[in-house]
């Protein structure tokens, strides 16, 4: 995790959960500021990590997640304008191919599926303040719910189509077998009936819900992912 601060400094903050292969050890020869410790999940230590950094706007990588080679901390700060959100692009890494994730802010695209990769976005303390950080309840979508919840809030969104990030897809929020994949579903249906905004919402939501899953289904056992 990175807190960038309002003068120019950046911070690192590590949350580890309680490994046993020296990662303490490391952590403590590197000034870092750091905890070790179990947890409850992602959100759980994403949340950690939003309540030890400093900084005005933060930014969340987790376990081999990387800055994008080239990237300088002042290229950042040029556009961090005082936004909730300053999002960015991210690259995800597959073996058959790299795939660029393009942010879409707060729009109309966000109803329906994530479209602000939390790997790129910077997001003000402040939001943090106003709406909460990450929902525990969510093992898999707690970004998604997040984005939504801000977007409920009134939250702005700046969207720079740079990429900031270098992301592995061997996390279950992107990794494209099957079973990882439906996790995703089940979960994004949910949050979609926690946040539905009234009734013709939520027959919208019905009708997406049995329409989209037999639609991604045909499309992944059919090749095309």
């Amino acid at each position: 995790m990175a807190s960038v601060a309002a003068m120019g400094g950046i911070e690192h903050v590590v949350v580890d959960g309680a490994s046993s292969d020296g990662t303490s050890e490391y952590l403590g020869q590197t000034g870092t500021r750091w905890i070790s410790e179990p947890d409850k999940g992602i959100a759980d230590a994403m949340t950690k990590g939003i309540a030890l950094a400093t900084g005005e706007y933060f930014l969340i990588l987790q376990a081999g997640d990387l800055f994008a080679p080239g990237l300088t901390l002042a290229e950042i700060e040029a556009e961090l304008d005082g936004s909730d959100i300053v999002s960015f692009d991210v690259l995800v890494t597959h073996p058959d191919g790299d795939i660029r994730f393009r942010s879409r802010g707060l729009g109309a695209k966000l109803e329906r599926s994530m479209c602000v990769p939390h790997q790129g976005a910077f997001v003000r303390r402040d939001l943090y303040d106003r709406i909460g950080a990450f929902d525990a309840r969510y093992k898999v979508g707690m970004d998604y719910e997040f984005m939504l919840r801000a977007k409920r809030s009134g939250a702005t969104c700046k969207v720079v189509n740079r990429i900031v990030a270098v992301m592995p897809a061997d996390g279950i929020s992107a990794r494209r077998d099957w079973p990882s994949l439906e996790k995703r579903l089940v979960e994004n249906r949910l949050i979609h009936a926690v946040h539905a905004r009234g009734p013709v919402d939520r027959i919208s939501q019905k009708l997406y819900w049995v329409v989209y899953p037999l639609y991604k289904r045909v499309r992944h056992f059919g090749g095309r992912r």
